[in-house]
């Protein structure tokens, strides 16, 4: 089994773990709820991603990658919703002041996705037998990736 494909089960266990584990606390407010929808569609994109790395066809490939990519356009919404509760907190004001901002941080994003779904991953090439796949992505699903890898690295 591939490293790529090791470390994302790995990072969907770990976050599979910690879901679980903060579900089955006695706490229940909101920030908590945020944090736990974004922990969930932390190991879904990661469990996609490994599934996408370890498929054997190119559609198979193609369609884990563009759920991978579905995950990642969710992310925002719960995230910025978690991070301008749990920094109050935990007092509903401030959420329900930006309900409608949240709400499309997360609507629109996912709303592309699946609407232009057909043109997130254009093609998967596999240079070489044993090398990793590499994935042409179209402008959407580019703004996606491009969104959260400069976010991460920074």
């Amino acid at each position: 089994m591939e490293i790529a494909v090791v470390l994302s089960f790995l990072g969907a266990s770990c976050a599979v773990v910690v879901t679980l584990a903060l579900a089955a606390s006695e706490r229940r407010s909101v920030p908590y709820g945020l944090f736990l929808a974004g922990m969930s569609l932390l190991a879904l994109e990661c469990l996609c991603t490994g599934l996408a790395a370890d498929a054997v066809m190119p559609e198979q490939k193609r369609s884990w990658q563009e759920w991978s990519l579905v995950a990642l356009a969710a992310l925002p919404g719960p995230w910025i919703g978690f991070s301008m509760s749990y920094a109050r907190g935990g007092r509903g004001g401030l959420l329900a002041h930006w309900r409608w901002l949240l709400a499309l941080a997360l609507l629109i994003p996912v709303g592309l996705v699946v609407c232009f779904r057909e043109h997130l991953v254009l093609q998967v090439v596999q240079p070489r037998p044993a090398s990793d796949s590499v994935f042409r992505l179209g402008p959407l699903a580019l703004s996606v990736n491009e969104l959260w890898s400069t976010d991460c690295e920074g």
